[in-house]
């Protein structure tokens, strides 16, 4: 794998191995999966009788929010279905991966950004020391890795 990261330029400082990136998955707004398939199936963890038990996974379906890209509805090398592409929090995007990435970055590039009038200030509720409010967004974060084998 790292192989394959380096022949793509991929600078390895960047790349988590997989017990640093599952820890934050829980926080993860969204995870987006470009054809893997075993590597991101549950049943390694949640079924014992999978041909994978055992195996390490990244734990994506802890995100809020997955989305697959794969060429087809077909299964991996284990020729197991994964319970992932049917969870409530996952979307499949069916297609080839570097086409409909870039379909979706096209498709930010066409929206156009919100004039300061249209734009409504938000006040930041008064609150006791350790009260906090739902209705609070979290301070923006961002996590870009890749995970190595």
């Amino acid at each position: 794998m790292n192989v394959l990261l380096a022949e793509a330029n991929v600078p390895y400082n960047i790349v988590l191995e997989m017990d640093e990136i599952n820890k934050d998955f829980e926080r993860t707004d969204m995870v987006m999966v470009i054809g893997a398939n075993d590597i991101v199936n549950p049943d390694a963890l949640d079924n014992p009788d999978s041909p994978i038990a055992g195996m390490p996974v990244c734990e994506v379906w802890r995100a809020k929010r997955t989305v697959v890209f794969k060429r087809g509805a077909g299964t991996g090398y284990a020729g197991i279905e994964n319970p992932l592409f049917v969870k409530d929090n996952t979307r499949m995007y069916y297609g080839n991966a570097d086409k409909s990435i870039q379909e979706i970055l096209n498709k930010f590039t066409e929206v156009k950004p919100l004039e300061k009038q249209e734009v409504q200030k938000v006040e930041k509720k008064e609150s006791s020391d350790s009260d906090t409010s739902d209705d609070e967004m979290p301070e923006a974060r961002m996590s870009i890795g890749i995970v190595k084998e």
